[in-house]
């Protein structure tokens, strides 16, 4: 997820390449090309296995069943809505953050860059260390603890002002909670709780849904707000999206192997 979405360095580079070339639209062609290259490259490489354990064979023999299935599983349901929550914070945040570090708290260009930074460092860092975490405490408690703590640093967000040394370290706060939300709603969180034949579609609709809502309906809306009643009342659209995912949360079912009831 965190790769198809925010590479390391892939940001820095994309609003760098606006001064060597003549039309954003070629900056979207150009960072573009790495992306086809990789694809052929797994098109080439990537194949199915040749063979399964025994225990994963009966494993899909008995659970093999139609795609529909897996929204009779609470995870999916419940971790798709959350996700749509979740999503929906991160892409305002980054469609609108730029705007409103510049035109409503006055912050230079650079100084729009250095905090914007914190995105990219670390959204990946919490991705991450949340996903390694939530091995040993869990997986719903893990999710719990991260929109809590989003929720804190988007609080305190809209609360500072021209700061950007804490700008930055709140965002990346935030950063880090919401990637981590991501990684595992869209992932572990709902591919184990359907059988092994439909994890493909247990990480693939969600995350679908997720983002045709949170990042298509979401920041449009949020664009709205700003037009109308002003780019800082944007950020709570964030909030409402990190709280209504923070009550869902608590109804996932646990599904690490390690605390499996």
């Amino acid at each position: 997820m965190f790769c198809a979405h925010w590479p390391w360095f892939g940001p820095i580079i994309a609003t760098q390449l606006l001064s060597l070339v003549h039309s954003w639209r070629w900056v979207f062609a150009i960072v573009a090309i790495p992306g086809l290259v990789v694809a052929y490259l797994m098109y080439r490489t990537i194949r199915e296995p040749v063979h399964l354990s025994p225990e994963r064979l009966n494993d899909l023999k008995i659970k093999n069943a139609p795609w529909r299935t897996i929204f009779l599983h609470r995870n999916v349901v419940i971790g798709t809505l959350a996700l749509v929550g979740a999503m929906s914070c991160i892409f305002v945040i980054c469609a609108i953050m730029p705007s409103y570090l510049i035109d409503y708290l006055k912050l230079g260009s650079s100084e729009m860059g250095f905090v914007t930074s914190a995105i990219v460092f670390f959204g990946a860092a919490g991705q991450i260390s949340m996903g390694a975490i939530s091995d040993h405490i869990g997986r719903r408690l893990t999710i719990n603890i991260s929109f809590a703590l989003g929720i804190v640093f988007l609080f305190l967000l809209t609360r500072t002002g021209a700061d950007p040394l804490l700008l930055f370290l709140l965002l990346g706060g935030l950063s880090a909670c919401a990637f981590a939300i991501l990684g595992l709603l869209s992932g572990p969180v709902v591919t184990e709780a359907v059988p092994v034949a439909l994890m493909a579609s247990g990480a693939g609709i969600p995350t679908g849904v997720a983002e045709i809502f949170g990042g298509g309906v979401m920041p449009s809306i949020a664009g709205a707000v700003a037009q109308h009643f002003g780019i800082q009342h944007t950020l709570s659209i964030g909030l409402f999206g990190l709280a209504a995912g923070l009550v869902l949360s608590f109804f996932l079912r646990e599904t690490s192997p390690k605390f499996r009831r």
